[in-house]
């Protein structure tokens, strides 16, 4: 099936909430890992590109795509549930924490890819909306001395395979959506890269050399802020990004409503 079936704005939205995810569940900040991760995004997202100006995908090539969505999809899970377990504490059990997460994510990707689409935007901007709200509520007050240097160690291997979700996802559906597909993808690199590389340099500003210290430092950010009366806003954090974690899982797992699975 060819036809049409989600927008350009709808496409962004897939691969941008689904890489500013990556990118804001992470136990470390370093500018040798910020920077090789916008590199590898890069050069996987022109890799991608140029495979899909093929003009035809063969079948066999389309169940390797779902296949390899496979390897980035469990680290993502491995994430959430390193957060889970490190940073929010929640008296439920793991086990139904999977079972209900799980049978969420395969219920949205069985209905194809509208459902999952029509949900990007939402997310998109809620997570937007989220972390400008988490540097707002920390910066009026910051002390801009002896703001923290970012180390410049490396990368892990975890975060190397996340990079592959801007490629594997625009691969999957690009042949469904209409619009400019390539500005899209550019758009869905850089504006995350953007929005993180923001998001790191206030927790440089706030926590400065206490950064080392937290397992995740974006989340202690937030609950660090304060909007009025309000303190520990975490929760601007928690709920936005599962959200954002949900709709990336499902489109890993996602597909066309008419197509085979």
């Amino acid at each position: 099936m060819n036809s049409k079936t989600i927008s350009e704005k709808q496409l962004f939205c897939m691969l941008f909430t689904s890489r500013l995810a990556a990118l804001m569940i992470t136990g470390e900040i370093t500018l040798m890992n910020f920077f090789i991760q916008l590199f590898l995004c890069a050069f996987f997202g022109v890799f991608a590109a140029l495979i899909s100006e093929r003009k035809a995908v063969g079948k066999s090539f389309k169940r390797t795509l779902r296949l390899l969505c496979l390897i980035p999809a469990l680290a993502t899970v491995y994430s959430i549930s390193d957060f889970k377990e490190n940073a929010v504490v929640i008296n439920v059990s793991p086990v139904l924490s999977l079972a209900l997460i799980t049978a969420a994510v395969l219920y949205c990707a069985s209905l194809g890819i509208q459902a999952p689409a029509r949900l990007s935007g939402m997310c998109a901007l809620l997570l937007t909306i989220s972390l400008l709200t988490g540097i707002l509520s920390n910066i009026k007050g910051a002390d801009f001395k002896n703001i923290m240097e970012l180390k410049c160690s490396g990368i892990l291997p975890l975060d190397v395979i996340k990079c592959l979700d801007i490629p594997l996802l625009y691969l999957r559906f690009c042949e469904y959506a209409s619009g400019n597909k390539k500005r899209a993808l550019a758009l869905s690199v850089v504006l995350p890269f953007v929005l993180a590389g923001a998001v790191h340099s206030a927790c440089a500003i706030v926590l400065k050399q206490a950064v080392d210290l937290y397992h995740y430092p974006v989340f202690t950010l937030f609950q660090l802020g304060q909007i009025g009366t309000y303190n520990k806003i975490d929760i601007l954090f928690t709920a936005p990004m599962l959200t954002a974690v949900f709709l990336k899982l499902s489109l890993f797992v996602a597909r066309e409503k008419n197509e085979s699975f």
